[in-house]
């Protein structure tokens, strides 16, 4: 919001006419932004499940854990996100 501010040089009064519409649309933003991250690892986990499939027990063992460090890794960035919102 400072930033539109700034460029657009906005009255105080604009500001807060428009803010409930620019802090709307950020929320927006936040939702289709956690959206995409779950559909990607969506997508990875399928290609991983496929690639699994041919590799030895211990490269397996190996995927297992890139697989449990990663889906840590998005649920903290999910969880930042949604706090952000």
């Amino acid at each position: 919001m400072r930033r539109l501010q700034r460029v657009a040089q906005l009255t105080p009064e604009e500001s807060a006419k428009i803010r409930p519409r620019v802090e709307s649309a950020v929320k927006q933003m936040q939702s289709i932004q956690i959206q995409a991250m779950q559909q990607g690892s969506d997508a990875l986990d399928a290609a991983l499940a496929e690639i699994e499939t041919g590799l030895n027990p211990d490269q397996q063992k190996r995927l297992e854990h890139f697989r449990e460090r990663r889906r840590e890794f998005l649920q903290e960035a999910i969880a930042k996100r949604e706090a952000q919102r």
